[in-house]
């Protein structure tokens, strides 16, 4: 195992991370493919998808996928509303429609909690403790932990004030510091269903993450990035693009290691 300090003033969660030298070495391996951090794949046109909102022009917003600065950008704009913002996020994240639906026609509680995020008003921890517990109180439908940490990822400032940014718990990042940590740091639902490759059946499994996560899972999570950040010198724009690779037909050499190398993590 390589061990890795923080530098700094760390928290208790930071003050040591251990990453496994096999996964490790295949992460930096891959950090080689240059990967856009504007990269739109997975995002839908903005506009459109904010049409949903209440009381928010969706004029506001193009009509064509943003990309990740592009919705920085409009996160840290004093004459950006607050819920085209979230709109913003929601789209380049590739939310589903219904899912968005959903959580707009729903409790506006989370509303409220976003707009301390955005004032820089409480820590990423506090941020995540507070959508979880609405999330717990089906005060925030549509949106688990992969969808609202994007809000705190994108809606905390990057002004120089003492605020550690927070990062997307997704499947992707989830397997990937789980399998680095050798460890559960964030605990995932997993899910299997049968496929048909060639003559044989193979089983296909779905990974997401918890409800259960607690705030304090969520902060050894950004804690674990950050350390991986500081160790590859990949600055915050980058270091969840490296995470989350590349999918489909050709997947990049992260994303094959992780689906070739988490079933340790689908049964105890």
């Amino acid at each position: 195992m390589t061990q890795l300090k923080r530098v700094g003033e760390p928290t208790k969660d930071c003050a040591v991370i251990h990453f496994c030298a096999e996964h490790l070495n295949v992460f930096r391996d891959g950090i080689t493919e240059q990967h856009n951090p504007d990269d739109t794949r997975d995002s839908k046109p903005a506009r459109s998808f904010s049409r949903e909102l209440r009381d928010a022009d969706p004029m506001a917003l193009p009509e064509r996928r943003m990309t990740r600065s592009e919705v920085f950008q409009l996160a840290s704009c004093p004459t950006a509303s607050l819920p085209i913002v979230c709109a913003a996020v929601m789209a380049w994240g590739g939310m589903r429609p219904n899912n968005w639906k959903t959580l707009v026609s729903g409790s506006s509680e989370w509303l409220d909690v976003a707009g301390e995020i955005r004032g820089g008003a409480i820590s990423r921890k506090e941020a995540y403790g507070q959508l979880n517990v609405l999330r717990r109180k089906k005060k925030l439908k549509g949106a688990g932990p992969a969808y609202f940490t994007k809000l705190i990822y994108f809606l905390t400032p990057r002004d120089g004030r003492d605020l550690k940014p927070g990062y997307i718990m997704d499947q992707w990042a989830g397997c990937s510091i789980n399998l680095l940590a050798g460890r559960d740091v964030v605990l995932m639902n997993v899910t299997m269903s049968w496929k048909r490759q060639a003559e044989r059946l193979i089983p296909k499994y779905e990974f997401n993450a918890a409800d259960e996560n607690t705030a304090d899972n969520y902060e050894s999570f950004c804690c674990a990035v950050d350390c991986l950040s500081e160790l590859c010198s990949l600055d915050v724009s980058q270091i969840d693009r490296e995470l989350f690779s590349r999918g489909g037909s050709k997947p990049e050499s992260w994303r094959r290691h992780v689906v070739d190398h988490r079933s340790p993590y689908i049964c105890r």
